[in-house]
């Protein structure tokens, strides 16, 4: 509850257009260097960095669990045998990387997260300065995210359409996300550890709550893991979780790079609970993810602001030039201005 509060805070006080673009193509060069690394150098990478004992140490997962011995990546770092990987098996194998995400799953939202961002730009921009489409889609890849390739192909069919469509239907996507869970959950029987077995798995167990569950009156609760929606139904409640839906769209966008953002932020929430359990929540990713939302509802009112007050600065200057308090190379008492400077008496 606090990490959004708090990056989408952040974002609006601090943050700008080129500020998040700067500091985001930092972070992807830095994922990406690390992927490659790990791709490359598997053995080395385990022996830095050695997530299996990090999250053992962290109390997510037991060291003992691990399929064999001397393994050093997470238990999903791997596809088992009989399911593979989707994405070119041939040429990446079984491995799933991690990068400094420390595993593939958030690397494969961290993906997600980067095509968002990037779909959001004006076309000819998309064209001119293509890093983070790239950079989703390698690490996607990568990560070999099913979830990350299916919401690829949603955000890019989505961006096809016309804004108005998209900024109407995206209020009611969260309903229309739920409602097809529960229908694949009627209407199949998978129980693979694929899209399909997981988006079941998520509904059914939404079917067996009651009343006091559904109210997040209930406990002690299960840990709904990979059911997103039981997980967080479950805590928070169905009037909470509407509540909290509905204050997304209360946040006014600066622009509509802004409202494309929000749709995408939606889409990629909603789905994620659908086949995850609470990777939207680590702080690796949500607070990327909130940080960007937060400075898009501003856009660039922050720079623009700190131009005005630039130009205030210097007409007053120019008015003025012998005054005491604004000569070149001084700032003035409360000014933010780099350029100028309170003379000494």
């Amino acid at each position: 509850m606090l990490i959004p509060l708090l990056f989408i805070g952040l974002g609006m006080q601090n943050g700008s257009v080129k500020f998040a673009d700067r500091v985001l193509t930092l972070i992807v060069l830095i994922v990406v260097a690390v992927a490659i690394f790990e791709a490359a150098f598997l053995d080395i990478y385990g022996r830095i960095f050695n997530p299996l004992s990090f999250y053992g140490n962290i109390g997510g997962i037991r060291e003992s669990a691990a399929m064999y011995g001397g393994q050093t990546l997470t238990l999903n770092g791997f596809r088992p045998e009989g399911i593979g990987r989707t994405l070119l098996p041939m040429v990446l194998g079984v491995h799933r990387t991690s990068s400094t995400m420390m595993e593939p799953v958030s690397l494969g939202n961290l993906g997600v997260i980067l095509l968002a961002w990037g779909l959001t730009k004006p076309r000819k921009e998309m064209l001119q300065y293509p890093v983070f489409l790239l950079s989703a889609a390698l690490l996607i890849v990568l990560a070999d995210s099913r979830f990350g390739l299916v919401m690829g192909l949603v955000f890019f069919i989505a961006r096809i359409l016309p804004l108005a469509v998209v900024r109407r239907l995206a209020p009611v996507s969260p309903v229309m996300i739920l409602a097809c869970v529960l229908l694949i959950t009627l209407q199949t029987s998978a129980v693979s550890d694929d899209i399909l077995g997981r988006v079941r798995q998520s509904g059914t167990a939404l079917l067996h709550f009651d009343a006091l569950m559904s109210l997040g009156l209930r406990g002690p609760l299960p840990g709904f893991g990979d059911m997103g929606f039981a997980y967080v139904i479950s805590r928070f409640g169905i009037p909470v979780c509407m509540l909290l839906t509905f204050g997304l769209f209360l946040v006014p966008m600066a622009d509509t790079r802004g409202q494309w953002f929000r749709a995408f932020v939606v889409l990629y929430i909603f789905s994620n609970l659908a086949i995850s359990g609470t990777s939207i929540f680590a702080l690796k990713t949500a607070g990327i993810l909130w940080f960007l939302f937060g400075v898009l509802s501003v856009g660039e009112r922050n720079a623009q602001s700190a131009e005005s007050d630039r130009s205030r600065l210097d007409g007053i200057a120019n008015q003025n030039p012998k005054s005491a308090f604004f000569q070149p190379g001084y700032i003035s008492a409360g000014s933010t201005d780099a350029g100028y400077r309170m003379r000494p008496p």
